[in-house]
């Protein structure tokens, strides 16, 4: 199987779990967390899910077995073409859809039950191209995304702190769903300005060069208004009050103080984090997106 051809398989499995979410009305990337990456013979999925529903989907998914819609092929070869910085050629679409039927029917195993075993690359014979990329840098552009919450009390930063999380994750969601957006990093543990109680996030992504820096913010934004839905505040409260109990929270507050001198209790900031003010911090976020300008390497 063409690399190519997985790696597109990849993001179209992860666009279409993602879209069964939607579907039944949840944010994908706050209800679950997934990625994935494509080597020349496996293709390896990981994902988290943070609440039952997200593990029926993905378990109706796999039993279904579905063959990518045509939508979701579209979405997956954008997706990638902002990734590789390059224009895709379907130079053979009736074998595209035959492979990608073959990657259909082929079983995911849980990595936990897999007896340990050496997969040599270089004794499968590669099928032949059905894509051809083609790098063209000046068809893309990168942006940088910051999401700040601005003169804030003291109990809204400690609590922003710990729903940057989930801002950032709405707002790459419906970057992802508007512009097929590619995403090189974002930072969801936040930094001081020090002239003011001022917190910010941050993201990079790769999108076409024909998006502006307004689309982009009115993207992100529509994307982190649709965590004032009632079924994702439950989502973030549970998480919360999971997390509240987790040992390893003890590492993300040291990074608080790390990063901002704020020192607050996991099960305090659990508590802190009602509905009115979850809803009223998300109502307070300034979204500025501006072009980054890319440096390319000697």
């Amino acid at each position: 199987m063409p690399w190519d051809t997985a790696h597109i398989y990849e993001h179209a499995f992860i666009f279409e779990y993602q879209e069964r979410l939607r579907q039944a009305g949840l944010i994908a990337q706050v209800t679950s967390s997934i990625s994935g990456e494509t080597f020349e013979t496996v293709i390896f999925i990981s994902v988290l899910f943070r609440n039952e529903q997200a593990s029926r989907v993905m378990k109706a998914y796999l039993a279904q077995g579905a063959m990518p819609s045509q939508k979701t092929i579209n979405h997956a070869l954008s997706n990638i073409e902002n990734e590789e910085r390059s224009s895709i050629t379907v130079k053979n679409h009736p074998k595209l859809l035959s492979q990608l039927e073959q990657l259909v029917d082929t079983p995911w195993r849980l990595v936990k039950n897999i007896e340990p075993v050496f997969v040599d690359s270089q004794a499968v014979s590669p099928d032949k191209k059905s894509v051809e990329l083609k790098l063209s840098e000046k068809d893309f552009i990168d942006f940088e995304i910051f999401i700040s919450l601005r003169d804030a009390s003291l109990e809204d930063v400690a609590v922003f702190n710990r729903l940057s999380g989930f801002i950032v994750d709405a707002a790459c969601e419906q970057l992802s769903i508007d512009f097929q957006a590619y995403f090189n990093d974002d930072d969801s543990l936040v930094r001081l300005d020090k002239k003011r109680l001022c917190f910010t996030s941050r993201i990079e992504l790769t999108v076409k060069n024909t998006v502006k820096s307004t689309d982009i913010e009115t993207s992100a934004q529509a994307g982190i208004n649709k965590l004032l839905d009632s079924t994702n505040m439950k989502v973030m409260k549970d998480t919360l009050r999971a997390w509240s109990h987790d040992p390893r929270s003890y590492g993300v507050l040291i990074n608080y103080y790390r990063y901002s001198g704020l020192i607050a209790g996991a099960e305090n900031i659990e508590k802190l984090a009602g509905a009115d003010r979850m809803r009223s911090i998300i109502s307070m976020l300034e979204i500025k997106a501006s072009r980054r300008v890319r440096h390319n390497k000697a």
